[in-house]
Order: C-alpha cells, then structure tokens, then sequence
C-alpha cells in the first residue's frame, strides 16, 4: 500500500510512516498514515515493519553516487559562487583525478552532471575512458545566490546582516536578494533526481553537483520535508551513496573524503 498526498497526489510507501511520523511534502502538506491510501505500494513482511533502518540494500536497488565539484579558486578565497560558471583551479582537477581512480571499479549504468564547468569538468574527468553517456542538466545548478553570488562570507554578512539572519531562522523559505530560497533548491533538485530515479531505477548512477544540491538532498533523505537544519560540511569532490530501496531513500556513504586525504599524504611524504 503506498498513502498519497491529498494536496498533490504524491505517493509515499507505507513504511515511511513507522511509529505514527508525519511526513511534510514538498507542497507543505503533512502527510499522516491516516491519509488516504492506494493499492500498489511496496509489501512489507510483518517481521520487518518499522525496521527498515536495519535492512541493507540489495544489488537489485538503484546507488546514487553524489558528488560535488572540484575545488575552485573561489571556494579556496571563499567567495560565493552559485550559479556563476567558474571553472576547476588546478587542485580542483588532481581532486577529480583522485576520485576516478577510487570509483574506477564502480560500473556506472548512467551518469549526469550540473551543466555549469566546475561541475561538468569533474564529471569528466571522473568517466574519462568509460564511453558512458553524460547528461547536463540545468537542474542540478547550485542554489541561485543572487545579489551574494562573487561576494565573501564576510562582506554578505556586513551588507546584509537581515537577510543572514532570515536565512538562519528560516532555511526553507528566506532567499539572498534577487536569488533562490533552499525549499526552491530542494524542489528542483528532488524532482531531478526523482525524475533520474524512474529511468535508472537500478544500478550505479554518477550524480556531480554543487554543495547546496548535495545538502538538501542529504538533508530530505534523512529528514523528508524537514526543515533543511542538518549540520553537516559538504566537501568538494567528497563521495555521498544514496540507496533507493524498499523503504525509500536510505543513506549508505556521507561526506567521503578518505581518498582524497591518503592522496595528499603520499604526495607529502
């Protein structure tokens, strides 16, 4: 049985709802597990209900390996760079480098990438004598900073300290002057990587992208609808696995970045 959204239909697996949660859609619904139901959902054995937490993976779910770009010479000055098309810095590259060589025995069945350089270059660089099919899409864009995108931390904190402190109370719905808020983000990024999990469906998929995508995506997979409040550091070229399974999106690898750490301390020895 799957419960559906009264206000936009979406279908949520039943087990979603383990222990009474409540789920806010993405329309802002909260959606209960006294909602209306539909036929169809995903069967759950009485043995495993509300245990999904527990249940591994199986080769026949699909594997989402999310990744954000390379380092830049913005980020190593800290300057906002949102959907401005900055290009890879040379430590941004030999990053790229590193991770292909660590997922060079993962057999990717589809690969797509943000459409911005920093992002499709990464991708690239990591699929570089696959032959596979790269898509680039608009829609894995880092959040739309506005007025902020160029500027440093510093200076947006000093030309627009309202707007900082909106962001923080409100993550979802404050945006930059003349940018994106985190729920548009959200709602665009999930409907891509929704829309790339209906093709795929199983197997390995590369996803490159920005630290805002990663975040929100890792941010509704561990808590849908939330309010965007995780605390966590998406690094560049770090790897993030998200598992599509019976029980819906499922967390497998957060922030790795060992490969890029053992890198850099054989270069130094």
């Amino acid at each position: 049985m799957a419960i559906i959204c009264k206000r936009c239909g979406r279908q949520y697996d039943v087990t979603l709802f383990q222990f009474g949660r409540t789920i806010r859609c993405d329309c802002g619904e909260n959606v209960t597990q006294g909602a209306e139901t539909v036929p169809g959902g995903v069967a759950v054995e009485s043995e495993s209900a509300g245990l999904g937490y527990l249940t591994p993976p199986s080769p026949d779910n699909l594997f989402l390996y999310v990744i954000r770009h390379g380092t830049t010479v913005w980020n190593q000055s800290g300057r906002i760079q949102g959907q401005q098309d900055i290009e890879l810095s040379d430590e941004g590259r030999a990053e790229a480098e590193r991770t292909r060589d660590v997922l060079a025995a993962v057999p990717f069945e589809g690969a797509y990438t943000s459409d911005l350089r920093r992002s499709a270059e990464t991708a690239e660089i990591i699929l570089r004598g696959r032959g596979l099919p790269l898509f680039k899409t608009p829609d894995l864009r880092e959040e739309d900073y506005g007025a902020w995108s160029g500027k440093t931390y510093a200076e947006i904190a000093r030309r627009w300290p309202d707007q900082c402190e909106a962001r923080e109370r409100d993550r979802v719905n404050s945006h930059p002057e003349g940018g994106e808020s985190l729920g548009e983000l959200r709602a665009r990024v999930i409907a891509k990587l929704d829309e790339i999990a209906r093709t795929c469906r199983r197997g390995n998929v590369l996803v490159v992208t920005h630290g805002g995508p990663v975040f929100v995506f890792v941010s509704h997979v561990m808590d849908p609808g939330g309010e965007l409040r995780g605390n966590f550091t998406v690094r560049n070229c770090a790897i993030n696995i998200v598992a599509l399974t019976r029980f819906g999106w499922k967390l497998q690898v957060l922030n790795d970045t060992c490969h890029l750490k053992q890198c850099q301390m054989s270069e130094s020895e």
